[in-house]
């Protein structure tokens, strides 16, 4: 219904200009015929014959135009038909593309939380690049850039396996979540885009993401000293395929006997189990080419 008022309404404004060339041309009819001689003795010059003279002239002219506007029309009506199956076609491509390039990730075996290599830390300090962390809620940035010694730095490592679809390229944590008893600790991306690592291993079957998370050193979200008895996580990511396919959505993981290794300190959590679920249908992410 839609597509046919806008119709509608494209015709009706291309009759508009015909209409306005109708009435001009008539008026000039009108003006030529009061101001012929009527009172001429030349039998070409006799009112009637003039007005009849001027009235096939102007349906000649009329009979014209309309053909023209129909011509006309039926070009646009075409170009547009052909515009939109153009349309149609690109955008079945691109669905079919899609449909076939994306990829979807679950969080399996243990996740690691320590506190970041001291030369990681140092660099960090004298770069101030914070766009593969993310901060605590309360956290100003601004307060970090002046008082970085304040701050701790803490890395998390998600085993994970794709379960569907290609092979993952990268993934961006919009919102994370740990949760301690009736205590939630939530984590915001310190700038846009991807906002992790992507990790393998020697052998290339076992893979991890790396998220490191900005936190007040004298708060009680983490201690060097003693495990950190989290129950579960919850995250808001986006997942990007090697072909720059992206899927939404939030997982959720659950954890039992959590453990400090011995050997580097590091804070163990197996994960007991996990959900995901999808917030919305797989897209294209086109980027911007950059000269490197």
């Amino acid at each position: 219904m839609k597509k046919k008022v806008e119709k509608l309404k494209r015709r009706i404004n291309m009759i508009w200009p015909i209409i306005a060339v109708w009435g001009i041309v008539f008026i000039i009819c009108i003006i030529v015929f009061f101001v012929g001689d009527p009172m001429s003795d030349d039998s070409l010059r006799m009112p009637n014959f003039r007005m009849l003279t001027i009235i096939l002239a102007f349906a000649t002219f009329v009979m014209a135009t309309l053909f023209s506007f129909l011509i006309l029309s039926h070009n646009i009506n075409t170009r547009n038909m052909s515009a939109e199956t153009t349309k149609s076609a690109e955008e079945f491509r691109e669905l079919q593309f899609v449909s076939s390039n994306y990829t979807v990730i679950d969080f399996r075996g243990d996740m690691q939380l320590y506190e970041q290599d001291c030369t990681y830390t140092a660099a960090l300090k004298e770069t101030k690049n914070f766009n593969f962390y993310l901060r605590q809620d309360s956290v100003e940035m601004k307060d970090v850039t002046e008082n970085f010694d304040d701050y701790a730095f803490i890395s998390v490592k998600l085993p994970y396996r794709v379960v569907e679809g290609k092979t993952l390229a990268g993934v961006r944590i919009s919102r994370f979540r740990f949760s301690r008893d009736n205590t939630k600790y939530r984590f915001v991306p310190c700038s846009g885009g991807v906002n992790t690592f992507i990790l393998h291993d020697e052998s290339g079957k076992d893979s991890c993401v790396l998220i490191n998370l900005i936190i007040k050193k004298d708060g009680d979200f983490y201690s060097r000293d003693a495990v950190t008895p989290f129950g579960k996580i919850k995250l808001n990511l986006s997942m990007h395929s090697l072909l720059g396919v992206e899927v939404n959505g939030w997982n959720e993981l659950y954890f039992t006997n959590p453990r400090k290794l011995d050997k580097d300190g590091s804070n163990l959590y197996k994960i007991n189990s996990s959900q995901f679920k999808i917030s919305g249908l797989p897209t294209l992410v086109k980027e911007v080419k950059t000269d490197i």
